[in-house]
């Protein structure tokens, strides 16, 4: 399992460093002004297909001309002469110049194919109430009257572990663009977070010792000292075809000095997602304890020495899912909202380690432990982007995740030597932000 998660890390790494690579090629070119107009190719396949058709003169076949290279902005105060004067034999209008039949939807994300990179800070929540491992009592005294209180708690608190980092990497590949004015593409997905990592500890009084919870079990009562560390990770791996409107076509104003000018317009767009997905969350929690000698009360029987109790949990998931997503689209920059989700097949297994140093009465256990469930995986983002150039876009986003009937490795912590059952009701809830690019060529 780590040489699954090192590996996946070191993948995401390396094909950042090749995106940033040609991100930095791609800034190095100097950027074209709004009057430059690149010169139209005869090769249709250097582009997907725009919607304009233009007659090339002489010729009664309307060829594909791929769309400006040029820097776009909300208003471009650059006359469209050269279009009508390159095509005039088409727009016989007695010396007036026409419209230029271009969209904005050839402008923005043109290519075929795409690449995102995103560097993400979740934070991760899997519980609303603390876990108490154990403590220390103290018997309070009159005046107040006597009863009992917990001192010297050792507890995993909700809300941890916090905030960890990960990477995502989206490749994608244009398929087709329908007579809708809709991109057809395909896309793979991967992305790893974690470890989330918690640790504490709690050591007694001089001439004290602490009891384990929960109550009814024994086996670390007596403890000097205790210990826990719990980690968390996941990966995920998506192949989904999404389906994508563009923008509409662009305003084309008539200036009083006799020039058009063209201008984006603002749309509400809409894409589908459908897909399999594979998630993988992982486990492992590991509570220790230290046995001095003198401490009261003392450990039934007598023990001095150590203990450890190793649980680990594995979460795989896969299945069937879809998404939705709308977005405000502009010619500089864009505002989405993006939810996914899916019922997923989880093939859970787990293992439990029970081991004392010296032996203690030959206690000691270890097995395995698996489950099949139904879990619930579904995502929400808010992002938005701005527009570097026609095919480089920065965005951020805020999203969450949230995964629901997934084993969670302290929950199975119960101290017994034979299988009594295997807890697959826990959650795991992360929000946070991400930060990237994205390209297109």
């Amino acid at each position: 399992m780590n040489f699954v998660t090192f590996s996946t890390r070191y993948l995401l790494v390396f094909l950042n460093v090749i995106f940033w690579a040609e991100v930095a090629a791609e800034a190095q070119q100097p950027l074209p002004t709004p009057a430059v107009h690149a010169p139209k190719s005869d090769a249709v396949g250097e582009l997907p297909p725009a919607h304009s058709l233009l007659h090339e003169p002489g010729s009664s076949a309307p060829k594909l001309v791929p769309p400006s290279t040029q820097l776009f902005s909300e208003s471009i105060d650059t006359p469209y002469h050269s279009e009508y004067e390159n095509n005039k034999p088409q727009y016989e209008l007695w010396d007036a110049f026409p419209v230029a039949a271009y969209s904005s939807g050839t402008w923005l994300e043109r290519g075929f194919w795409y690449a995102e990179a995103d560097a993400l800070i979740l934070n991760r929540t899997y519980s609303r109430d603390s876990q108490v491992l154990g403590g220390q009592d103290i018997i309070q005294t009159p005046p107040l009257g006597t009863f009992k209180l917990i001192d010297r708690v050792l507890q995993i608190r909700e809300g941890r572990p916090g905030a960890d980092g990960g990477v995502r990497l989206t490749l994608g590949r244009f398929l087709f663009r329908d007579q809708e004015n809709r991109d057809h593409a395909a896309e793979f997905t991967v992305s790893s977070a974690g470890d989330w990592s918690q640790q504490a500890a709690s050591e007694a009084e001089d001439g004290k010792t602490l009891y384990s919870s929960p109550l009814t079990e024994t086996e670390f009562d007596g403890a000097t000292e205790m210990d826990y560390s719990y980690t968390s990770r996941f990966n995920s791996f998506e192949l989904n075809y999404r389906l994508k409107n563009r923008m509409r076509k662009d305003q084309m104003v008539l200036k009083p000095d006799g020039d058009w000018y063209r201008r984006a317009s603002p749309t509400l767009t809409t894409d589908y997602l459908i897909g399999l997905r594979y998630f993988d969350m992982a486990e492992r929690f590991r509570w220790g304890a230290s046995f001095g000698a003198g401490g009261t009360p003392a450990p039934t029987p007598p023990y001095v020495g150590s203990g450890e109790y190793l649980i680990t949990t594995d979460n795989r998931l896969f299945g069937f899912q879809m998404g939705t997503g709308h977005a405000l689209e502009t010619g500089r920059w864009s505002l989405s909202a993006l939810a996914k989700g899916g019922v997923f097949v989880n093939s859970t297994t787990g293992f439990q380690r029970m081991t004392y140093t010296p032996n203690r009465d030959d206690f000691g256990f270890s097995y395995p432990q698996s489950e099949s469930e139904m879990s619930f995986l579904g995502e929400f983002a808010l992002r938005g982007r701005w527009h570097l150039r026609p095919n480089l876009s920065l965005r951020a986003a805020y999203e969450m995740m949230l995964v629901t009937s997934v084993s969670i490795a302290p929950h199975q912590a119960h101290f017994s030597p034979v299988d009594s059952g295997f807890a697959t009701t826990g959650e795991s809830f992360f929000q946070g932000a991400s930060f990237g690019l994205d390209g297109y060529w």
